[in-house]
């Protein structure tokens, strides 16, 4: 900091000590990478002339142009398995809510009971019975009702997930 209360700058011609090393160093590496380069093109060719009986010059003269691929990017959403993922935890999360909806409906069981062994038999215990039972919950704590709506909120977020990941796919 100079006397002004302002940071030193150093100008363009005069860089600082350790930002010409950084600069030197990454011309070493960009000088290293293209060496790499190629003596991996030289052995590919070597590799190329083992296994196609040409010369190794024929292949280091190649000289490969990269085109673009063309990819149908106009894909429906409902294919995506990013999308169908989500639209599964959706339909599974609105049964669930149905079903946590269902405790307030009536339940009815059947069930019965055959002894087929006839020692130790009182009076009080019959040798076999057959009954009805029947389950209402009238007032549960809103449990019911919590539960169906803590899966609702589950829902809407798997939704709002959806729609985000279509406007991205849209946008690409």
């Amino acid at each position: 900091m100079n006397k002004h209360g302002s940071w030193k700058v150093p100008s363009r011609t005069g860089c600082h000590p350790l930002e010409r090393k950084r600069i030197e160093l990454a011309k070493q590496k960009l000088i290293l990478k293209k060496v790499e380069n190629e003596s991996a093109k030289r052995l590919l060719s070597y590799k190329m002339n083992q296994l196609t009986g040409f010369p190794p010059e024929d292949f280091m003269q190649l000289k490969p142009q990269l085109l673009q691929a063309l990819i149908d990017t106009a894909i429906r959403m409902e294919v995506r398995p990013e999308i169908k993922a989500l639209n599964e935890g959706i339909s599974a999360l609105r049964y669930k809510e149905k079903a946590e909806l269902t405790d307030y409906i009536p339940k009815v069981a059947l069930f019965g009971q055959y002894e087929t062994r006839k020692k130790d038999l009182s009076l009080f215990d019959p040798k076999w019975y057959a009954g009805v039972r029947l389950q209402w919950s009238v007032f549960d704590g809103l449990t019911a009702k919590n539960n169906a709506k803590k899966i609702a909120l589950e829902r809407k977020t798997l939704e709002v997930q959806k729609k985000s990941a279509a406007d991205l796919f849209e946008k690409k």
